[in-house]
């Protein structure tokens, strides 16, 4: 097994800084945050969130460095009965890497089955339903 060594975590929606005490070969992934999707609450109804893109690299990281690692988190669901939007999830980045959040899905907003359309992101959300009448 490859001697391993963790150098460090971030919750989502943060950002850190990581210090290397010396150069280091690793390999990296990142997440972004997925999209938020649609509160359903009667027959209308909208998009989930778009999944986050990934990205797995290899990289060296340079000793007595700080590195800033930002973690998107994922983005908010829309509240119930449509009144607000769900929104995008947030990019991640770390050593001029990124990785792009999931779009958000879309939102019926009001009774004649009117929305908001899906988002782009990563992968973008879904559509709204837009009704019949």
């Amino acid at each position: 097994m490859p001697n391993r060594r963790e150098l460090g975590y971030v919750s989502a929606g943060s950002t850190s800084t990581v210090y290397v005490s010396g150069d280091i070969a690793t390999s990296i992934l990142l997440l972004g945050g997925g999209g938020g999707g649609h509160a359903v609450t009667d027959l209308t109804g909208g998009g989930g969130g778009g999944a986050a893109a990934h990205v797995t690299a290899s990289t060296l990281v340079a000793k007595s460095t700080n590195y800033a690692v930002v973690i998107g988190g994922g983005g908010t669901g829309a509240t119930s009965g449509g009144a607000n939007a769900p929104t995008f999830g947030v990019l991640s980045t770390f050593n001029g890497f990124a990785s792009v959040g999931g779009g958000a899905g879309g939102s019926q907003t009001n009774s004649a089955g009117w929305g908001n359309n899906g988002q782009a992101g990563a992968s973008g959300g879904g559509g709204s339903y837009q009704g019949l009448g």
